[in-house]
């Protein structure tokens, strides 16, 4: 039964996550169709403010580890200009 708990929790976690980034990509299509041009990037349509501080360090480590900018892009599924967005605000490039 326990089990079975846990399992419902974390199905219950990922249907309020999928709900939240069905949200935004609704606001965004919303603002397309308005004229408005949201940068976005591949999170989830999430533009790229609303990387998490986890993600943003992520890409700071793979880039501390020489990680080329089209690597760390690709492995975090973002633009190569996002990732050099991160770098050259934290001067490691």
């Amino acid at each position: 039964v326990r089990n079975d708990r846990t399992g419902i929790m974390n199905s219950e976690s990922r249907l309020r996550e999928l709900a939240r980034e069905i949200d935004a990509k609704e606001m965004t299509l919303s603002k397309m169709m308005s004229g408005e041009t949201p940068k976005l990037s591949s999170f989830g349509g999430r533009t790229e403010s609303q990387l998490t501080q986890q993600e943003r360090e992520t890409i700071l480590s793979l880039k501390r580890k020489g990680w080329s900018t089209a690597n760390i892009a690709r492995t975090m599924k973002i633009s190569e200009g996002e990732v050099e967005l991160i770098i050259d605000m934290m001067n490691l490039d």
